[in-house]
């Protein structure tokens, strides 16, 4: 693996690229969420308005678990006591795992190939969809999830599976593909 450590002009134009302090107050975290682009970095959106901020990736890069395992260290990193200033610059390499595109063995560059299957599935994918339950109905779930024995995140990934093969199941053409995701918060 190589790693180049980075000298402050470089650090300065990834903070740039990665760090984004949105100071328009009409701008809501769904529009701002659908309007993100790819990006070959993890990205930060802050909403001064909403005093809210925004963490993006891509799921190929990171998974849930990571995605949660990185914002722990986040978090850790932001409570330490300890002095940015004091860190050691250059064998931050002997602590990282390779990158998931070296891990498969990508091109650097996409071939043709790649590109026109991006084009294809790119073109088909979905501005996030919410869903906020009232707490009335959330009660109604989670009173009916106890008399069943069964716990909310079960229900909720058997909901989602019901869903997905009644939908999977719609297609006239057993050649198509159907695609879904889940992006849910268990807190109120």
């Amino acid at each position: 693996m190589e790693y180049i450590v980075p000298n402050p002009a470089v650090l300065e134009r990834w903070t740039e690229e990665t760090l984004h302090i949105i100071s328009d107050s009409s701008c809501n975290p769904e529009d701002l969420i659908a309007s993100i682009k790819p990006s070959p970095y993890m990205t930060a959106y802050f909403l001064q308005g909403q005093q809210q901020l925004i963490l993006h990736t891509a799921h190929w890069r990171t998974d849930g678990f990571g995605a949660l395992q990185l914002l722990n260290n986040c978090f850790e990193a932001i409570m330490s006591d300890q002095d940015p200033s004091t860190l050691s610059w250059g064998d931050e390499v002997a602590r990282l795992a390779p990158g998931i595109e070296e891990g498969l063995g990508l091109p650097e560059n996409p071939t043709p190939e790649i590109q026109a299957a991006t084009a294809r599935h790119l073109a088909t994918g979905a501005r996030g969809i919410r869903r906020s339950l009232t707490e009335a109905t959330t009660t109604a779930v989670m009173a009916a999830c106890e008399t069943r024995g069964l716990a909310l995140l079960a229900a909720v990934h058997a909901s989602l599976a019901a869903a997905n093969l009644l939908n999977a199941a719609s297609s006239s053409n057993p050649n198509d593909h159907y695609t879904s995701i889940m992006r849910f918060s268990l807190q109120p």
